[in-house]
């Protein structure tokens, strides 16, 4: 340290120390919160709502009490507990899920909340999962799709690619794959699929006299398809290596099945009402697929276009 810097740390030092000393320095630094980790005690009222507080958690939200201070592996903890919880939190949301899907939706919307995941949240990060399982096993996934579509039957058709992609058309198709399956989750699954498919099932509700709100049925569908996505990227470990076709048919399988599991105990009995479920989950899943193909179409062509001009 040169002398410049040592006499700017003293002239630093002497300025702190003054301020501490001085009585109007030192009242606005207290009341400007500078002091309070020096202060620390166990509050007496709650931190959340202001009741005043005896034992480890508060009577009237259930807000739980520090004893003394915060560190670092508590705060893991707490994580942990949330997520791995068998009584409320994620893996308790996703067992339920599981067990009872509908139950799941009706009792949230019914206020049933503190024990549930926000199905949001939990559609967020049923989106983490695949995109997860998608950057874990991209290699074995490319491999394979790559190697559908130097096998494909219609050589002819292969070679006719290959021509016009100038010997490319395998990683070209296969990168555009990945990038339309990527942006699927990030956002078309939500807006192409979730929200279309609560916006269709609410009218048809309404118009069968059902008085549900958009807001309900949208519960329902985001932690239905959340979980179809959690149940599909657990599949996909152990697939990562078969025909692209059986992987989309266990996806279709799944995305069709869950729903109407759910459909019990959440809307009404009936051939009807199970019918415009089923429809619903048609509609908004064939205009994912349009999203997807079209995101599809739209990389190849960038990718040619990009090639070609480089």
């Amino acid at each position: 340290m040169g002398n410049s810097e040592k006499h700017a740390l003293e002239f630093a030092t002497t300025l702190w120390d003054c301020a501490k000393q001085c009585p109007w320095c030192s009242s606005r630094m207290e009341n400007s919160g500078l002091n309070w980790i020096d202060s620390w005690k166990r509050a007496e009222e709650c931190p959340e709502c202001q009741t005043k507080v005896d034992g480890h958690y508060c009577p009237n939200c259930g807000q739980k009490q520090l004893d003394h201070r915060l560190n670092f592996f508590e705060l893991l903890s707490d994580l942990f507990s949330r997520i791995t919880s068998l009584e409320s939190g994620f893996f308790f949301t996703f067992i339920q899920l599981c067990i009872r899907p509908g139950s799941v939706a009706r009792e949230f919307v019914l206020g049933k909340q503190k024990s549930y995941t926000n199905p949001l949240g939990y559609f967020f990060l049923s989106v983490a999962a695949q995109m997860a399982v998608l950057w874990l096993f991209a290699g074995p996934m490319r491999e394979n799709l790559a190697q559908q579509f130097r096998d494909y039957p219609d050589q002819e058709f292969v070679t006719k690619l290959n021509e016009t992609f100038h010997g490319q058309a395998v990683e070209i198709i296969v990168d555009s794959y990945f990038s339309a399956v990527q942006q699927a989750y990030l956002y078309c699954a939500l807006l192409f699929f979730c929200l279309p498919f609560s916006l269709m099932v609410y009218w048809g509700e309404r118009f069968l006299g059902k008085r549900y709100t958009w807001g309900e049925t949208t519960v329902f569908s985001l932690y239905v398809f959340g979980h179809c996505l959690f149940i599909t990227a657990i599949v996909s470990i152990f697939t990562s290596r078969i025909d692209v076709t059986w992987q989309m048919l266990l996806t279709l399988g799944v995305m069709f099945a869950l729903p109407q599991q759910a459909h019990t105990n959440f809307f009404p009995e009936g051939v009807i009402a199970r019918g415009l479920t089923f429809v619903a989950t048609l509609f908004s899943f064939a205009l994912l697929m349009i999203s997807i193909t079209g995101i599809f179409v739209s990389s190849v062509a960038w990718a040619v276009a990009s090639r070609s001009a480089g």
